[in-house]
């Protein structure tokens, strides 16, 4: 028996981290586990996934979850976005847990077994900030024939690697049990390894140099990607307090903030705002810049949500 796990998020929700906790966790609980992350785009609110296979027997398989028996979906604006292709190999029994306060109105392809919990708010709440590894982790161990008592184990390890201090950890042990308690339950079903899908080897022959390497050809394309539907807060300017000193435009690392009228007044634009706070960090004026939390109500009206 194989219990094949994709976790989809953005870079900076630490999905990899993610994945490692719940590999520990089934380690822990005697099962084999083998845990990878998708190399290469973790760039801040890019999507990134995860691959997690869990086994009382040997792992043969190696690579990218390909017939997933459970979905891990960290950001739920991934949903609708075919970068992401959170339901690239997804059945009608693959179970999926969604990071979301209520199911009501989403859809997740197809599927029907469905869970979900708010684990960004219960972050914020415990850890100050959007970090969703122990969270997410915790939800998915909920589907997994895994005890609590492994997952908070592997959670102490995981964040003990990564240098948190103690208190950090029992703040993240906190947030995973919380919501493995939190996260309903749905039934798994994995798939037996011979109902897998074959992949035949392509032989791909010579192509000529502008065919064969990564050329951008249609540049200045990225606005036409609306990355503020990542965000959960948004930072807003005061300007009965801003000095149009100019610091937030320079240190904005989206270009997200323009500089605009006579008196060179900073304009947000929150459509490709990821809300990464360092305008609100490095603004030398205290109060200039405030900071407000976004829910689900913002992503939906926006068209994130699918």
């Amino acid at each position: 028996m194989i219990i094949r796990v994709r976790l989809h998020g953005r870079g900076g929700q630490a999905m990899k981290t993610a994945g490692r906790v719940v590999g520990t966790a089934a380690f822990l609980e005697g099962f084999r586990a083998q845990d990878s992350p998708m190399y290469g785009p973790e760039r801040r609110g890019a999507p990134v996934a995860s691959f997690l296979r869990i086994s009382d027997e040997e792992i043969a398989e190696r690579g990218y979850v390909w017939s997933p028996d459970i979905i891990a979906i960290a950001d739920p604006t991934l949903i609708g976005d075919p970068r992401a292709n959170v339901l690239d190999g997804a059945r009608q029994s693959t179970a999926a847990f969604v990071n979301i306060p209520t199911l009501d109105g989403i859809r997740v392809g197809d599927l029907t077994r469905l869970t979900n919990y708010d684990v960004t708010r219960a972050a914020i709440r415990l850890l100050g900030r959007a970090v969703l590894s122990s969270g997410v982790a915790g939800a998915v161990v909920k589907l997994l024939p895994i005890s609590r008592q492994s997952l908070e184990e592997a959670v102490k390890i995981e964040m003990e690697d990564i240098g948190l201090k103690e208190r950090e950890i029992d703040l993240n042990v906190k947030l995973a049990l919380e919501c493995f308690e939190g996260t309903p339950r749905v039934p798994v079903e994995p798939l037996p390894t011979e109902e897998l899908q074959q992949f035949r080897a392509v032989e791909l022959g010579w192509q000529p140099p502008e065919v064969s390497i990564g050329l951008i050809r249609n540049v200045g394309n990225g606005v036409e990607k609306m990355t503020g539907s990542w965000r959960v807060s948004r930072p807003v300017i005061d300007y009965s307090k801003c000095t149009r000193c100019g610091v937030c435009f320079d240190y904005c690392p989206e270009a997200a903030i323009t500089l605009a009228g006579p008196d060179n007044r900073p304009v947000i634009d929150y459509d490709h705002c990821k809300g990464c706070l360092i305008c609100y960090n490095e603004c030398p004026v205290k109060g200039a810049i405030t900071v407000e939390e976004e829910g689900l109500a913002e992503k939906v009206a926006s068209g994130g949500v699918v």
